[in-house]
């Protein structure tokens, strides 16, 4: 009761509840996890949109086209695909500027740091479970009875 705030007979109760808790909590670890994922993918695919369209339009603009994509095939085809990826989420594009892919970076980093803290919360509730467990064990030793007798 001193070191927990709880009584020995609400000790299996309460890791129970923390279990859930880590349940729960890994839950939301997984899914913050995929959309991290795919905002990272989205705000590369904006990245590259912005800094390669310039190759698209020198290429637009470009006396022989043949010869300029094949100096800059890498960089067109990157642009390309960007912008594929881009209108395949229905992204308007003349929305891509710098101000708009420096929102999504910080909001990243915020999804980010609450996953850190997700994951400390359970760290802490796993070092809680494993700490009433000893307790539990050491409990039931001293007074010499198994966790069926309670």
């Amino acid at each position: 009761m001193d070191n927990y705030g709880i009584r020995y007979t609400d000790i299996s109760g309460h890791i129970k509840s923390l279990k859930a808790t880590n349940n729960y909590l890994a839950s939301s670890i997984s899914k913050n996890r995929d959309e991290i994922s795919e905002l990272r993918h989205f705000i590369d695919d904006c990245v590259l949109y912005k800094k390669l369209k310039i190759y698209s339009i020198n290429e637009a603009k470009a006396p022989d086209k043949e010869m300029y994509y094949q100096e800059h095939d890498t960089q067109l085809n990157a642009f390309h695909d960007a912008e594929f990826a881009l209108k395949n989420r229905n992204i308007d594009l003349s929305q891509i500027n710098s101000s708009s892919i420096k929102i999504l970076q910080k909001r990243l980093l915020q999804a980010e740091q609450e996953i850190r803290e997700l994951e400390d919360q359970q760290r802490q509730n796993e070092r809680e479970i494993n700490e009433l467990q000893n307790y539990q064990k050491e409990i039931n030793t001293y007074l010499g009875r198994n966790h069926e007798d309670i």
